[in-house]
């Protein structure tokens, strides 16, 4: 809220469908601005999953920038994949890819 302007916002999570369904409603002095949003996110599991398919391999993953350690309770991620040839079959590297 400032001097000219409300907003409110209203999220419905579906965490079957892993989505996130927002609108925002700006209120100001020229009227007022819906701002739906649709949201889809995917479990670093997932994301996993989807890039060793197109052939790349997790190297690290960290819960953010400053390479603080990921764990079962991070809301972050930041993961680090690189290509994996054809013809090798390199294991996974050790660690938690929660």
């Amino acid at each position: 809220m400032s001097e000219h302007h409300l907003k409110r916002s209203a999220f419905v999570h579906d965490s079957v469908g892993q989505t996130v369904h927002a609108q925002e409603v700006l209120i100001g002095p020229d009227g007022y601005r819906l701002l739906p949003n649709v949201m889809r996110y995917a479990f670093p599991s997932e994301l996993d999953l989807m890039a060793q398919l197109a052939g790349l391999r997790l190297e690290r993953r960290t819960a953010n920038w400053d390479d603080s350690p990921f764990t079962t309770t991070s809301t972050h991620h930041v993961s680090l994949y690189s290509h994996q040839p054809a013809d090798s079959a390199a294991p996974p590297p050790a660690g938690d890819t929660a």
